[in-house]
């Protein structure tokens, strides 16, 4: 799928009265686009001799109008139900006050455009199969594969569409309005006809879980009727697998963190948006996430019982816990939450890195390091809930990170590589709208307190 055309490029109009016309009786514009990939949130307020006097935030900055590639104007719809910090002022003020920049917005402009470029036409992002759209050019690598990234067809389409329709809407384009209202309508129909469907198979809860997210998220902002019956039955299916423990788990009688977190965080985002979780679940669910925290480390396990067979309690099991209590409201009351929170908080760093380690008493090649865009991402969730210096502190070195390893050149320009733990098995398309997510936080919910 084409990425969505510059507005310029539709207005002859604009062509006869020339860019720095329209630049000049553009006072209320609240997205500057320039040609070197940056995005500006702000207002122009003069123009002379071909400068432009762009207010952004509290600063008044001078750019060249040759410089601009277009100017697209991002007032808030008005048919909108919920999240207005995704919009206009209310954003510029969120971006702000989260610790976002004018660098982190155009990095996040490049991914969306890049996801665009890779859409099929049925609205999905093919986890193996989106290098179809770079006939032209010399393809992108990084297909998706298997739960352990083996080199297998990647059943897990769900996942990159439900992250990519998610970023396009924390953007502010819905399925009527902005330059990606066609991709999010296509993403939208495609995530809404997967929760229809049944959460069944070995992919079935990981894309069913995403695309429940995706849709709730669309309600939470947009207020559609259909979705709220929709999404009514969601959580009826969803609850329908929960074990007995008060988790999830894709191939486990008892349930497990990672699938856990998918399965909740979907109930999350719907309690939020509005749409009743029976209270005796999210309980059940909490009772089972703090049951997983080895107190020594703050650490979660996999499993009950996971240590015994070898699995070390991860960083990723507890951002991904703590993610789910911020999405219920309840992340001030874990326990041991100091030491949770600072076993998630290890400085991003984006540097593949590896080790040859004794693994069960054999030689193995291991990752070392922080690479892991996977736990970064309900890191980001969770640290953003918790505010403070927990927050500023991550989200300053996150930035750093996700701007050093966002490819700059060539058909992958716009997107970031799949490197670290388990970042092949959905590649990189999804590892894109995962750090356009990470880097969209400042304004893409509110915290629940």
């Amino acid at each position: 799928m084409r990425a969505p055309p510059s507005p310029l490029a539709c207005l002859p109009l604009v062509m006869a009265l020339g860019l720095v016309g329209l630049l000049a009786s553009s006072g209320g514009a609240d997205e500057i686009r320039m040609k070197d990939g940056e995005l500006l949130h702000g207002a122009v307020e003069t123009r002379t001799k071909g400068t432009l006097h762009v207010r952004v935030g509290d600063a008044l900055r001078k750019i060249r109008a040759d410089d601009v590639a277009e100017i697209v104007e991002a007032d808030v719809p008005e048919r909108t139900f919920g999240l207005p910090q995704r919009w206009g002022q209310a954003r510029r003020k969120a971006l702000s006050a989260g610790g976002g920049t004018t660098k982190s917005e155009a990095a996040v402009s490049r991914a969306l455009h890049w996801l665009a470029s890779h859409q099929d036409e049925d609205g999905k992002l093919d986890a193996d199969g989106f290098m179809r759209h770079d006939e032209h050019v010399r393809p992108c690598d990084g297909a998706g594969g298997g739960h352990q990234g083996e080199r297998v067809p990647c059943g897990s389409d769900g996942v990159p569409t439900a992250v990519a329709r998610m970023a396009w809407l924390a953007s502010g384009s819905t399925p009527v309005s902005g330059p990606y209202a066609d991709n999010v309508r296509r993403a939208l129909r495609w995530c809404r006809a997967a929760v229809d469907g049944s959460p069944g198979g070995a992919y079935g809860l990981w894309n069913y879980g995403y695309c429940t997210q995706a849709v709730a998220d669309a309600y939470w902002m947009l207020g559609a009727s259909e979705d709220r019956e929709r999404l009514t039955r969601a959580v009826e299916k969803i609850l329908a697998l929960q074990r007995d423990d008060g988790g999830w788990s894709y191939y486990l009688a008892i349930g497990d963190v990672p699938t856990t977190g998918v399965a909740a965080s979907a109930l999350g985002l719907c309690h939020r948006a509005g749409i009743e979780v029976p209270k005796r679940s999210m309980a059940a669910t909490l009772k089972f996430l703090d049951a997983r925290v080895v107190a020594a480390k703050g650490r979660s396990e996999y499993h009950d019982g996971a240590e015994r067979k070898g699995y070390t309690p991860t960083r990723a099991n507890t951002a991904a816990a703590l993610t789910v209590r911020a999405l219920y409201g309840a992340l001030a009351r874990a326990p041991h939450l100091a030491k949770q929170i600072g076993a998630i908080r290890e400085k991003p760093v984006w540097k593949i890195e590896f080790k040859e380690l004794k693994v069960n008493g054999k030689p193995t090649r291991v990752q070392i390091g922080n690479l892991y865009p996977y736990q970064w991402a309900y890191a980001t969730q969770a640290l953003f809930e918790r505010g403070g210096s927990a927050w500023s502190g991550w989200f300053g070195g996150l930035k750093k990170a996700l701007l050093a390893g966002q490819r700059g050149k060539g058909p992958c320009r716009g997107s970031w590589d799949p490197l670290g733990n388990y970042s092949d098995s959905a590649g990189r398309v999804y590892i894109t709208g995962l750090c356009a997510l990470m880097l969209q936080a400042p304004y893409r919910y509110p915290r629940s307190r």
